[in-house]
């Protein structure tokens, strides 16, 4: 370590390249890399490459060769092998790039420069640090980019519940929710029950509906081109099942909600024209995605026979099948939250519901002036509802892994120094003599703590650099399959897209930059004033 010396007490302008290399000539360092190791690091890196673009599509199944039966297999999990041996191969890849470091470190400053070749000429030491630090980075980087593209099409499927800043309470106890309850644990706040038509009993009871047949209410829109059994699914058994004739009503995909609200309730939370407002009240539907100024509407009764072993005839009974006054929706996610997640809604006073059976389906609570509800009057709800309810405001999409990611970081992060900063300090244990002549010859602390920062950076930042281009590789790959198969929360159908892929750039970043960092600083730090000398009696 004799250049280190030089490198201390001689201006970098002055130390040149072939000084260096004279200083350090017969100098015990690693031996060349392995070739061998080398062409097998390359080919296993380049078979996971192989193996992650086709669990991707993005390669055809026949560029697996022998291995074309594992495309049978689910897409995750042959990303997940290619990815497995794409950072086996870089790991084999590791000796060799240090020697690449060592010659690019030539344009670095003289600390960098040092450090950067003390890693490539004692590749028996230095190697096995890196490839830890690559192996987690890696690791990392794949886990987080499969992750923050999962969340990104959650954010995307997003569909709000109700208004901002509202809150939704349901109950799913056997008694029904008390209005005087309500109103005494959460005082000052506007409760107001959620009024739907019934339809199903069966679907909602908490005990057995009944022991004998029944009938079922019904309301449909029925679109142009369907009949009012078409609308009703697989209730009615009649005619072709019709995806397309399943819009809106009580056995529609979805929620299957109609909502009854009082008029000044449902127009409150409408953002309509006040020709709209003026229909609404006078009996209009509110149609979600409804197109024109009418919508046909059916509502009736069907039979359920719950002790049949086998299917038995709906004895369906359309009692109304009419053109009503209707006002059209756009289909957005925000007229979804005005809506609750219903399809249809009437006023309560309109004639195309009268003498159809409605009930409570849940609770809305917000402020009078329309403020977020304070969080202590949602827990003072959910404390008197206990077990058998819930109470939930309206934030917007909310990620529900954060606490995760940053458990990840941190772990990760940990581990990543813990590497680094033992590396370094072995280094540095077999550098104590020249530390020591350093010191005798005047270098200053401050010198001796620039070089071990900087043998700790170039260390943490090689393994982290390598291993965030490794790891975005099956990273980016795992988001096409995660993201591919969308669900279109307001039509309710399963819907084929090209992908999300978002890269965590902020988290790799705290990882590939904060932590080399860290590192450097907790390395200079553990610099002493003034190292021990042993004098030699002559």
């Amino acid at each position: 370590m004799a250049s280190t010396v030089i490198a201390a007490l001689v201006p970098a302008r002055r130390l040149g390249r072939l000084d260096i290399v004279g200083v350090m000539r017969g100098q015990s360092v690693s031996p060349r890399p392995n070739r061998i190791v080398f062409v097998v690091g390359v080919l296993m890196a380049a078979a996971g490459s192989v193996l992650t673009l086709a669990g991707t599509g993005v390669l055809r199944s026949s560029a697996l060769g022998p291995l074309q039966g594992l495309v049978g297999q689910s897409s995750e999990y042959l990303v997940t092998i290619g990815a497995v041996v794409l950072i086996l191969g870089s790991l084999l890849l590791v000796p060799m790039l240090l020697t690449a470091v060592g010659r690019l470190g030539s344009h670095l400053p003289t600390a960098l420069r040092m450090s950067a070749r003390d890693l490539a000429r004692h590749r028996a030491r230095s190697a096995p640090s890196v490839a830890a630090v690559l192996a987690a980075v890696a690791g990392l980087t794949f886990g987080l980019t499969g992750l923050a593209s999962d969340t990104e099409q959650s954010r995307r499927e997003y569909v709000p519940s109700t208004l901002p800043g509202e809150a939704v309470l349901y109950a799913s106890g056997p008694e029904p929710v008390s209005a005087s309850a309500l109103g005494t644990a959460a005082p000052g706040l506007v409760v107001e029950p959620v009024t739907i038509l019934s339809g199903d009993p069966s679907n909602y009871a908490y005990d057995s509906v009944a022991d004998k047949p029944y009938r079922v209410q019904f309301l449909s829109l029925v679109p142009a081109g369907c009949s009012v059994p078409q609308t009703l699914g697989g209730v009615a058994g009649e005619g072709r099942f019709e995806e397309k004739c399943l819009v809106a009503g009580t056995q529609a995909n979805g929620s299957g909600l109609v909502l009854t609200l009082p008029a000044d309730q449902l127009l409150r939370r409408l953002d309509l024209s006040d020709a709209d407002a003026a229909r609404v009240r006078a009996g209009a539907v509110v149609v979600m995605g409804g197109r024109g100024t009418t919508a046909e509407v059916a509502s009736g009764s069907y039979l359920v026979d719950p002790t049949a072993d086998q299917p038995v005839a709906p004895d369906l009974q359309v009692e109304r099948d009419e053109s009503v006054p209707a006002v059209a929706l756009p289909r957005t996610r925000e007229n979804s939250g005005r809506l609750l997640g219903a399809t249809l809604a009437f006023a309560a006073d309109s004639p195309t519901i009268a003498g159809l059976d409605t009930r409570a389906g849940s609770w809305t609570v917000r402020m009078e002036d329309g403020s977020p509800v304070p969080d202590a009057a949602l827990e003072r709800i959910q404390q008197s509802l206990g077990d058998e309810g819930n109470i939930q405001r309206e934030d917007g999409f909310q990620r529900d892994d954060r606490l995760v990611v940053g458990i990840l970081l941190g772990v990760f992060s940990l581990l990543i120094l813990v590497v680094v900063l033992t590396s370094t300090a072995l280094t540095l244990a077999e550098q104590q003599t020249d530390q020591a002549t350093l010191a005798a010859l005047g270098a200053t602390r401050g010198t001796r703590r620039v070089m071990a920062a900087a043998q700790a950076f170039v260390l943490a930042a090689v393994g982290c650099v390598l291993g965030v281009a490794v790891g975005l590789v099956p990273g980016i790959a795992i988001a096409k399959p995660l993201t591919t198969n969308g669900y279109d929360p307001l039509t309710f159908q399963s819907v084929d897209t090209p992908g999300v892929l978002v890269i965590p750039w902020l988290a790799l970043l705290t990882v590939g930059v904060l932590v080399p960092v860290v590192a450097a600083a907790l390395a200079a730090a553990g610099i002493r004033r003034a190292p021990q000398v042993t004098r030699r009696a002559t």
